[in-house]
């Protein structure tokens, strides 16, 4: 089944609804979620681990940005090393 939405844009709409002063049903009709969907929300990112929450999706964006630069890099060193190994054969 296809989610509607990412993780990150999740912990945004809790964010939002933790930040505004809004009825249940307003919120819900303005984001198109149902309360069932906010309930899971609320669940899932509990208030006090809000800002938790947002520093590891920070985190593992760094992470993800990380190893694809060592990926980058380990086949940059790849493509020197037999560069060097085919000067060094002639």
């Amino acid at each position: 089944m296809k989610r509607r939405f990412t993780d990150d844009q999740l912990l945004d709409l809790f964010l939002e609804m933790v930040n505004k002063k809004q009825t249940q049903e307003d919120f819900c009709t303005q984001h198109l979620i149902s309360s069932k969907e906010l309930l899971r929300l609320r669940r899932r990112f509990n208030a006090k681990h809000a800002s938790e929450a947002k520093r590891n999706a920070e985190l593992k964006k760094e992470s993800a940005r990380l190893e694809r630069e060592l990926a980058e890099k380990t086949l940059q060193i790849a493509q020197l090393q037999n560069q060097i190994n085919k000067s060094l054969k002639y």
